[in-house]
């Protein structure tokens, strides 16, 4: 089977989850459930992003959104990320960079550019160019598609993705 890799870089978001959690409400629940969905956990090469899946995938009724509120809290303020070794099927959890609730959700809102590569076990650089965005145009995009949300930056968000 092959595999893909794609980088993206955006004008996007960038929250605290705690900050994000903590100003759920019944009128904001919907968006930041879809937030949640779309996002990523800011984590250069560890696993925080797939115990954040886990612990959404738990959460059960998002209309209920004080109960959605309190799993998330408590959940999130217990997991961190995990150690996988090498050389044995080995899985441990830790928490030596903090709790996920001390992580950043990044979020693509404006998309500048993208790259894929396809292939078995490739080796080489790949590249591509786009022209220079309207940076301020963005940055208006992404308060506008947030409308409502508080305490969060508007950040350029690189992701890489393999699999």
């Amino acid at each position: 089977m092959g595999r893909c890799e794609f980088s993206k870089c955006s004008v996007g978001l960038r929250i605290k989850l705690r900050k994000l959690v903590e100003q759920m409400s019944e009128n904001n629940v919907e968006m930041i459930h879809k937030l949640m969905n779309k996002g990523f956990i800011d984590d250069s090469n560890g696993f925080k992003d797939e115990v954040f899946r886990e612990v959404l995938h738990g959460v059960g009724d998002w209309k209920n959104c004080d109960e959605a509120k309190d799993y998330l809290l408590e959940t999130l303020g217990k997991r961190g990320d995990k150690s996988k070794s090498r050389y044995s099927n080995k899985v441990e959890e830790n928490l030596a960079e903090g709790t996920l609730l001390e992580q950043s959700l990044l979020c693509h809102v404006v998309e500048l550019i993208q790259t894929d590569r396809w292939g078995y076990e490739r080796e080489g650089t790949n590249g591509t160019f786009a022209e220079l965005p309207n940076i301020a145009e963005a940055e208006k995009e992404v308060q506008k598609a947030y409308k409502g949300l508080e305490r969060f930056k508007v950040v350029l968000v690189l992701q890489q993705h393999s699999g």
